[in-house]
């Protein structure tokens, strides 16, 4: 895939002083005169080096875009730099994002930079940019297309990133190789009983369903990332996004006939890091960690998947809690050959994807249980934390809001012992979809 590149730093005055710093956003609805057409010019070449890399790119074409002072084109110039990563294109690329965005971009940070710093100030996307968005991306996969489309589509380009695969869009079923995260269709289950490649500390993500446990192998959903399942009587979908740390599940037998069958498909696409799926048949796209829809017939239908906890949980701790669950086999139920640990340390520096400003009451990757409560206030736990006060005796509780223990891992009540809906999550990715969210007291204690 092609990949973000090096970039160089720009030049100060000769006092030392960047003249950039304190330069204040331009604040207008058009573009200056003849900007459009500079732009269209720019985004077809950025286009054409898509579907073809060894087309280059005429530096002065991106020089023109650079000159033209208006902030709001360093969102192009930053979806650019997605796509180029060597010679002269890069630097003009890298010295026009400093002069649109009063930064100066560093080798080998510039597109992860920029993109983080225009999504923290909140920098204004200038108009057409849906269009010129859609252009880049669509010369990845033409799948994306029917997103772009979408006039009224409820979702800001300016967070939208290519996550380095292709959609996939197999049929349902399907076993077909593909430049995609494939997600599994119905995999088989073994029993949690005669199980043998699974150790008791290895992590899973549980799902209780009419009675009916299943616990899914992280490392194995590390690997597919979306399973479109059947538990206690119902179709579900099951998603782990790898890059914020949830494991989600959502109904899908409660969509209308005209949305059926719903089949989840991981699109390759990110909204500040974070998975965006899409629904195979009406090719909209959904939000993983809302549940929304937020492109095609089924935004134009208000949908919003219903959400079902999740419980990571050590295997043994879930096994011990749910005697009579099953395990996802994986593919062909080889569960036991898929790698332990296909992620390696690829997180440990942070976020490897634009997330923008980052609430800074916790570390961005500490590992919280979010909820929402029944008055519709978002609230969150860091698990270490909470897991340690439980185990040692203690009442854990929040604005309504009470933690117990399920295997090792954490699920959440109201104050009439109601469940209320849970998973756990990076706490970066929970912050940003639930800014207000009321953190636990004892957090860092």
């Amino acid at each position: 895939m092609l990949m973000l590149a090096s970039s160089c730093s720009g030049q100060a005055d000769d006092d030392g002083a960047n003249p950039r710093e304190d330069r204040e956003p331009i604040e207008v609805e058009s573009l200056p005169p003849g900007a459009e057409a500079i732009v269209d010019a720019y985004v077809e070449r950025v286009a054409a080096r898509i579907y073809d890399p060894v087309n280059s790119i005429d530096p002065e074409v991106i020089n023109r875009v650079g000159r033209l002072d208006d902030p709001r084109l360093a969102w192009v110039i930053a979806d650019g730099l997605r796509f180029v990563g060597r010679g002269p294109e890069l630097d003009a690329l890298v010295e026009a994002g400093s002069a649109l965005s009063g930064i100066d971009l560093e080798p080998g940070t510039a597109w992860l930079t920029l993109n983080n710093h225009l999504l923290s100030v909140d920098q204004a996307a200038p108009p057409s940019y849906q269009r010129w968005k859609g252009q880049m991306l669509v010369a990845v996969d033409a799948t994306w297309a029917p997103f772009f489309d979408d006039p009224e589509a409820a979702i800001d380009w300016r967070q939208i990133t290519f996550g380095g695969v292709l959609a996939d869009r197999r049929p349902f079923g399907s076993d077909d190789t593909c430049q995609c995260i494939a997600a599994l269709d119905d995999p088989p289950a073994e029993s949690g009983e005669t199980i043998g490649w699974l150790a008791d500390d290895d992590i899973v993500i549980g799902v209780v369903i009419g009675g009916e446990a299943r616990a899914y192998p992280r490392h194995i959903m590390e690997t597919h990332e979306l399973v479109n399942d059947s538990i206690g009587g119902e179709r579900i979908a099951v998603a782990y996004c790898t890059l914020c740390g949830s494991g989600q599940a959502y109904r899908l037998d409660n969509l209308s006939a005209e949305f059926q069958p719903a089949v989840l498909r991981t699109s390759g696409l990110l909204n500040r890091s974070n998975k965006i799926m899409f629904d195979l048949t009406s090719r909209s796209m959904v939000d993983t960690f809302t549940g929304e829809a937020r492109t095609g017939p089924w935004r134009q239908a208000g949908i919003v998947l219903e959400q079902i906890t999740t419980v990571t949980s050590r295997w043994g701790a879930w096994r011990a809690d749910h005697p009579e669950t099953t395990v996802m086999a994986g593919r062909d139920g080889n569960g036991g050959d898929y790698p332990r640990d296909p992620l390696g340390d690829r997180d440990r520096g942070g976020p490897i994807f634009p997330i923008g400003e980052v609430d800074p009451r916790l570390f961005p990757q500490t590992e919280v249980i979010g909820v929402v409560n029944a008055d519709g206030q978002a609230v969150a736990f860091p698990v270490i934390e909470v897991r340690k006060h439980l185990t040692e005796g203690e009442a854990i509780d929040l604005a309504g809001v009470a933690l117990h223990l399920d295997g090792s891992g954490l699920r959440a009540v109201d104050s009439d012992g109601n469940e209320l809906v849970s998973h756990q999550a990076f706490w970066f990715a929970w912050s940003q979809f639930n800014p207000e969210t009321e953190l636990w007291p004892g957090a860092g204690t």
